[in-house]
């Protein structure tokens, strides 16, 4: 009698908040994936199904902010944390040389030695600076660190040395000598183009999609809880404007990369995660198998973005 009022509480706590976060059983045309049954058949077990509407939508403007993976759904809170939580995706500009710089601030002044970061890339202070914005070219206050090859916003006031990169008006462009306010777009001046700019590109498309999951508890003794999970992402439909999308990355328990083929309802990314759960604080699950795992679209040059509720 103990241990079934123990269940009840759990389950309640653990599924129920969840459940008026998530939307509705889908209805057609949305076809509705089988996941697998939980071990013994879910007649042993108490579970809970549900589905997430999932979106990727334009970024305006565009955006060269790194990317972050998206937070493992809670589906089932507080199911332990997968072991294997998502493998970040290289963001739109290489990740920074100083991480934990802060981002330029155009109203702070800066010393001699500090770092900031600035459209993903880090830079150092050369002098006392305010109100000069990082630049990867020529001689101001920034100097732009080793290992960080971020590709700025073309500005008519900064310099750019031969081989220097900038973005324009969703093109890549590469200076073939000392330039400054020379604009990008004449094949036969200092900038060449280079290729068209995916990460605009990336950033124009949009994308529905689904996560089904099932989440399922019973008592395993004493305090222990053992628990299933499984799920699918289907995706719904993309709209790729300029056909930038060519693979998708599965992040989290086993990764993987597939070309990308558009295919209304598509189902991707489908995985199980079981294992003991010991009310303990701090103490993580036992005996895991599986894990869950993220999609996320990108292009041939590895500019990805994920799916977010």
């Amino acid at each position: 009698m103990k241990t079934t009022k123990l269940l009840g509480l759990l389950v309640t706590a653990l599924i129920g908040p969840m459940a008026l976060a998530t939307t509705p059983t889908p209805t057609p045309p949305y076809p509705t994936p089988v996941l697998p049954s939980a071990p013994g058949g879910d007649a042993t077990w108490s579970c809970q199904t549900t589905n997430t509407a999932l979106v990727l939508h334009p970024v305006t403007p565009v955006s060269t902010a790194p990317v972050t993976p998206p937070t493992p759904s809670p589906v089932g809170w507080p199911l332990p944390i997968p072991v294997s939580t998502p493998t970040p995706i290289p963001p739109a500009t290489p990740t920074p040389t100083q991480p934990n710089s802060p981002e330029w601030q155009a109203g702070q002044a800066y010393t001699a030695g500090q770092t900031v970061r600035y459209q993903g890339g880090a830079y150092r202070a050369r002098w006392w600076t305010q109100n000069e914005t990082p630049q990867s070219g020529g001689w101001g206050a920034w100097e732009l660190l080793a290992g960080s090859t971020s590709i700025p916003q073309w500005s008519n006031t900064q310099t750019f040395l031969a081989g220097q990169q900038v973005r324009h008006q969703g093109k890549i462009y590469q200076a073939r000598w000392w330039t400054q306010g020379d604009t990008p777009g004449n094949e036969n001046g200092v900038w060449q183009f280079v290729r068209n700019d995916s990460l605009e590109a990336m950033n124009a498309v949009w994308a529905n999609a689904r996560l089904f999951e099932k989440s399922c508890m019973r008592p395993e003794g004493g305090y222990r809880m053992e628990f299933f999970r499984a799920g699918v992402y289907m995706i719904q439909n993309v709209v790729d404007p300029q056909q930038v999308v060519t693979t998708l990355k599965i992040t989290g328990f086993q990764p993987r990369t597939e070309p990308w083929v558009s295919t209304p309802y598509k189902q991707v990314a489908a995985y199980t995660y079981q294992g003991i759960w010991d009310d303990i604080v701090g103490k993580p699950p036992m005996n895991v198998v599986g894990g869950v795992q993220f999609p996320w679209l990108c292009s041939a040059d590895e500019i990805c973005r994920p799916f977010n509720k």
